[in-house]
């Protein structure tokens, strides 16, 4: 009888757990999901601005910059 009680609630905190970090895993895609763009957004003056060409990537990893600029 003690054993049954026991493996109930072992199974049961072992499914609670498993479950726990399904749900977690779920509510943080979803946070991702709707908040994407915002989140873009904050990070986009810490990036390195680039051209369409692509130039300024070139030249900031060279650091070689054209004179013209």
């Amino acid at each position: 009888m003690f054993y049954r009680l026991l493996l109930a609630r072992v199974l049961k905190f072992h499914a609670f757990r498993h479950a726990d970090y399904e749900i977690k895993r779920l509510i943080l895609n979803v946070i991702y999901e709707l908040f994407h763009g915002e989140i873009a957004m904050l990070m986009t003056p810490f990036l390195p601005e680039i051209s369409a060409d692509g130039e300024g990537r070139k030249a900031q990893m060279t650091g070689k910059e054209d004179g013209f600029r």
